[in-house]
């Protein structure tokens, strides 16, 4: 018999990605959905086409989602709030946080 089909050797096992615990939730774990449809503020600081977004905690630390991405390797001092995905057009626009 020839050894034309002889099979590759083996791959290496690729290392187990762990993702920060601050950057979201787990990729096995479910959302909760919540029906909502809510304005609950508009201002006029910033132009049209920028979506500003954030919340007061009841210990008083803010999120927002303008501001620094902290990066892959640092954990951040506090809580942030990070896009998830998203997209739309024209009028109908959805984003995940």
């Amino acid at each position: 018999m020839s050894d034309f089909f002889t099979p590759p050797p083996p791959r290496e096992p690729e290392p187990d990605y762990t993702q920060p615990p601050w950057l979201g939730p787990p990729a096995n774990e479910l959302g909760v959905p919540v029906a909502l449809r809510a304005l609950l503020a508009r201002t006029e600081e910033l132009p049209d086409d920028v979506l500003r977004f954030g919340f007061e905690l009841a210990d008083g630390r803010r999120v927002t989602n303008i501001g620094h991405f902290p990066g892959f390797e640092d954990q951040p001092e506090g809580p942030i709030l990070i896009q998830r995905g998203g997209g739309g057009g024209g009028r109908s626009w959805s984003f995940g946080y």
